[in-house]
């Protein structure tokens, strides 16, 4: 279950949820998060599911902080990723700061949207859109910190590497993913969900504050190290394969 049975908005998805109601008919039912199966598993009477996280093909061995002020997502530009959210937090910590920078990496369906409200709000000069990126952690190096302003996620890709890159994590408490790996006061923040001033109050505060900065980066690479290591993921799959012999 790479993606959640429901949208943001709470409509159910048909092919996700075929799967959750004829899950007897299957040898298993693999989700990437914990609270995913707590949730489903009641409604759905779920005898078979197992919890297998993703794991990462390529772990950086170099990475080091970043001076400059800019706050950086990597992400699919469709609607379910909350850029209006992203926009409006930006607008209050320019406000506050106004060296500080937004960019935002990805292609997709919304990017005409993203520029029309980047236009409208007047802020050309700090948030900036730079198109899909062929290598993430070099674009990962450029950042203070990953930002999701996301409302539908089930496992994090470009969060996973920003952790693994040392960045601190901000990001709204959302269905299913953040709250996995990212820890308050720990490795980053995790936000009310659209909370959009605590997420501006957070970005300052890690903005301003190195120690906490470079503290909680490299607590986000030795949290996906342990959780994400490839070799225990594999064993994960070995165990459950044969268990279904």
């Amino acid at each position: 279950m790479h993606t959640t049975h429901k949208t943001p908005q709470g409509k159910i998805k048909k092919v996700e949820e075929n799967v959750l109601n004829n899950s007897e008919s299957l040898t298993g039912v693999v989700f990437l998060t914990q609270d995913y199966i707590n949730d489903v598993e009641i409604e759905y009477n779920l005898q078979n599911s197992y919890l297998i996280p993703n794991f990462i093909k390529e772990i950086p061995e170099n990475h080091k902080p970043s001076g400059n002020k800019i706050i950086g997502c990597i992400s699919r530009l469709v609607e379910g990723k909350g850029f209006d959210l992203l926009i409006n937090v930006a607008k209050l910590v320019i406000n506050k700061d106004p060296e500080i920078e937004f960019h935002i990496y990805g292609e997709g369906s919304h990017k005409e949207k993203i520029k029309e409200m980047i236009i409208n709000n007047n802020l050309e000069n700090n948030v900036k859109l730079f198109g899909y990126t062929t290598n993430p952690y070099e674009t990962l190096s450029d950042f203070r910190c990953v930002l999701s302003t996301s409302q539908s996620e089930v496992q994090s890709l470009s969060m996973i590497e920003g952790m693994l890159a040392g960045k601190p994590i901000i990001a709204f408490d959302i269905k299913y993913g953040p709250s996995q790996f990212v820890f308050n006061n720990r490795n980053g923040y995790l936000i009310p969900n659209k909370d959009t001033l605590s997420m501006a109050e957070a970005i300052i505060d890690i903005m301003k504050d190195d120690s906490k900065y470079v503290d909680y980066g490299e607590e986000s690479r030795r949290i996906v190290l342990k959780e994400f290591d490839p070799d225990n993921i594999m064993n994960k799959w070995i165990s459950t394969f044969n268990k279904n012999k």
